[in-house]
């Protein structure tokens, strides 16, 4: 993950790889949207089919997932 202008290392890496990325870092799973097109197309368009909220395994474990907050919004 660059540290310095990380927004001019994604547009590069978009011109090379496409509007879409999908980079991990330590674990967690970025996505960057590199168009104005694709961002609208995905956040707003197809937000139902993209959006949830995160899953916490130990949590699930131990039996805390009773609570409405941490429910999945689609069934």
């Amino acid at each position: 993950m660059p540290h310095v202008k990380p927004w001019l290392t994604f547009t590069e890496w978009g011109k090379k790889y496409g509007d879409i990325l999908h980079i991990e870092v330590l674990g967690k799973h970025i996505i960057v949207l590199n168009s104005t097109k694709t961002a609208t197309e995905i956040l707003d368009k197809k937000s139902s089919v993209y959006s949830d909220r995160p899953v916490f395994p130990m949590a699930e474990l131990v039996g805390l997932i009773k609570s409405a907050l941490s429910r999945p919004i689609r069934n």
